[in-house]
């Protein structure tokens, strides 16, 4: 449909299906006339253009950036904003805000909105202004209201605040305050197979030389798997305590250590599988769970696994064309069953050992191996046991802040493994936790890693307090706000790619000249008037200069000697 505008001779086509199937696309720009605590707002999140809207006249400008730098990034790297500010300036609600208008959300909010899109240097736009919009450039019109097809869009966020976000389904959402999406597992639903700690197995299995060569994270080599207590379901277990008894015996006789991961390994994926049961049977179950008269344990749990996926069988036949009654779940139960005989089989090459000793109500932990030749057998253990009131495992002798890397990485990789449509990512304190030295690699490294997950176009909007990210980007790749405000990048043109390090904690992060901590600061201020009002004399006068040699800025360590022999 063409339209030709009554202000203008701009003509603009508006297409209801926009974007299907397309590559290398970006978000340039976005305006909201009110969002949570922002008003008038706008967001430049094009390197090589300049947006304005103006809401009086109705006006969005469009300006080439003549200080654009192509090909800063990875080639599949199309664009990288930084957004930075005091806390409670707004930063998370940007990208909040992307993630709101770009997938079709924002309509919760009843507000005037503008967001633009280049496809192939091409402009398309959608807004919802009641009157029609003036540009000086040409562009389509997305009828979608906002939603771009064929553009995937992921948030991510360290920050756990126990925050909830009205994103659309269309966004993928991955959160401290989620899990990152991993938290969550069904028994029953066996569609979703990932863990947390699984995909970040499988992000070493396939990457470990860059994460080792390139991020510099040392691999951890061992993992603990905690088993949880000794404790089957006592309300449709019959005769439990005296089962619990008998087994806790059993597993203090053995000698060898193996053979106690073995049988609780066998032991937990039962009880994985009487959960299932007990989802289908609560009014009929009445299991019973007998040692036979010198039955070994590992033949008492093969023949109690067997028993219950038998049972899982029959009904099964029984609830056949019922729509809410998974039908793959057997099969799955089964495999699932022939990778722990697999474990047990090759038990030697994770050699576990228990970690702690006693067989109370607690837990029984031991730590196993974790190398390059024995991860498919760790990533066997992972997917059999998808609930962690069975099993956990966790790494041993890793960082917070490896973790955190890890974390980062191993959930952008599986979210972007098998996409094929351009992506954006909002990654809202990706840095968190994060050592100084990896703080200062941070950006290097995600455009390293990230370009490995999948073919397709990325653009990165990340939130930071971390100045070393701003020293590897352009002023035009920065957004710095205050008091929900942007900061305008032409009054304010601070150089940051580059950048003295405390030059940018100071305007960037709005220091306020501080130079130091204010602990140290009401110190010093102390001592300088104390150097000032009073002629020092022993102890008071050692005591003095003592703390003045403590102090490690020497310009100001001088200049306080300076004042006290009255220089």
């Amino acid at each position: 449909i063409l339209r030709k505008h009554k202000s203008s001779d701009i003509i603009t086509i508006t297409i209801n299906k926009l974007f299907s199937g397309t590559n290398k696309m970006k978000l340039c720009f976005i305006w909201v006339r009110s969002y949570k605590g922002f008003s008038d707002f706008s967001l430049n999140l094009s390197d090589d253009f300049h947006f304005q809207f103006d809401y009086p006249s109705n006006t969005l400008t469009k300006k080439q950036n003549e200080n654009f730098i192509p090909n800063l990034f990875d080639p599949s790297i199309s664009c990288v904003t930084a957004i930075v500010g005091k806390n409670s300036a707004g930063k998370s609600n940007c990208l909040e805000l992307i993630c709101t208008i770009l997938q079709g959300s924002i309509h919760q909010f009843d507000t005037e909105f503008i967001s633009v899109m280049e496809h192939d240097n091409k402009f398309y736009i959608s807004h919802t202004l009641p009157t029609n919009l003036k540009t000086d450039f040409s562009y389509l019109i997305n009828e979608e209201k906002g939603k771009a097809k064929g553009f995937n869009t992921i948030f991510f966020s360290n920050v756990h605040d126990e925050r909830f976000y009205e994103f659309s389904n269309d966004v993928v959402t991955a959160t401290a305050n989620n899990g990152y999406g991993y938290r969550y597992f069904s028994n029953i639903r066996w569609k979703k197979r990932s863990s947390l700690f699984s995909i970040q197995v499988d992000l070493i299995t396939k990457h470990r030389r860059g994460l080792q060569d390139e991020i510099k994270i040392q691999i951890p080599q061992y993992i603990m798997v905690e088993f949880a207590p000794i404790r089957p379901h006592r309300r449709y277990i019959k005769n439990s305590e005296d089962f619990i008894r008998a087994f806790k015996k059993r597993l203090s006789d053995m000698i060898s250590q193996e053979s106690k991961f073995i049988c609780m390994m066998k032991y937990s994926f039962l009880l994985r599988i009487i959960d299932v049961y007990v989802n289908f049977r609560l009014d009929e179950l009445s299991l019973s769970l007998d040692f036979m008269e010198k039955e070994p344990t590992d033949a008492f749990l093969n023949r109690s696994i067997d028993s219950m996926i038998q049972r899982l069988c029959n009904i099964a036949v029984e609830r056949n064309g019922d729509p809410d009654f998974p039908t793959d779940f057997n099969e799955q139960l089964k495999a699932d069953y022939g990778d722990l005989q697999q474990i047990a089989e090759c038990i030697d090459n994770i050699s576990p050992s228990l970690i702690n000793s006693h067989f109370g109500s607690s837990s029984l932990c031991f730590k196993i191996k974790f190398n390059h030749d024995n991860h498919h057998i760790v990533k066997k253990l992972c997917h059999a046991f998808g609930s962690e009131r069975i099993m956990r495992m966790s790494w041993i002798g890793i960082s917070s802040g490896a973790k955190a890397y890890l974390t980062l990485l191993a959930v952008l990789n599986d979210k972007l493994k098998g996409t094929r449509n351009d992506t954006l990512i909002c990654i809202d304190e990706g840095d968190l936790y994060l050592h100084p030295a990896w703080q200062i690699d941070f950006l290097h490294n995600l455009n390293k890693m990230l370009p490995k997950f999948f073919n397709a176009k990325l653009q990165l909007v990340l939130t930071s307090h971390s100045p070393f990210l701003l020293t590897d980007l352009p002023r035009d790749n920065v957004i710095i706000l205050e008091d929900k405000h942007v900061v305008n990048k032409f009054e304010f043109p601070v150089r940051t790619f580059g950048s003295n390090l405390y030059e940018l904690y100071n305007n960037a992060f709005f220091l306020e000249g501080k130079r130091f901590g204010s602990f140290a600061e009401a110190h010093i201020k102390n001592i300088t008037n104390k150097i000032k009002d009073s002629e020092l004399q022993g102890a008071e006068l050692d005591s003095v200069e003592k703390f003045i040699d403590m102090i490690g800025d020497k310009l100001l360590r001088n200049v306080l000697k300076g004042l006290l022999k009255n220089d």
